[in-house]
């Protein structure tokens, strides 16, 4: 390989456009990010009475706390995939 090809492969490099999986992966991070919101919302409503309650109730407290915590390890991972540098 001489010079030049080395030179306008190393440009064309830099110079691609973000690939889809990365445009994908943002587009689930933040979809994912709205929808956990819209959720917190409504619980926050349904608790201070604003809205009624049409939700199945299991497991009590515990499940609340650990599903949201896999919401946050689940979010995390989005956004290290979605935004991570190459």
């Amino acid at each position: 390989m001489n010079w030049k090809e080395l030179k306008t492969k190393l440009t064309r490099k830099q110079n691609a456009p973000p690939r889809p999986v990365r445009h994908l992966a943002r587009l689930v991070f933040i979809a994912f990010l709205l929808t956990f919101v819209i959720s917190r919302i409504c619980v926050i409503l349904i608790m201070t009475r604003r809205m009624p309650n049409l939700f199945f109730h299991a497991g009590g407290s515990y499940w609340q706390r650990a599903s949201f915590d896999a919401v946050i390890v689940v979010l995390t991972a989005f956004g290290l995939i979605a935004f991570a540098p190459r």
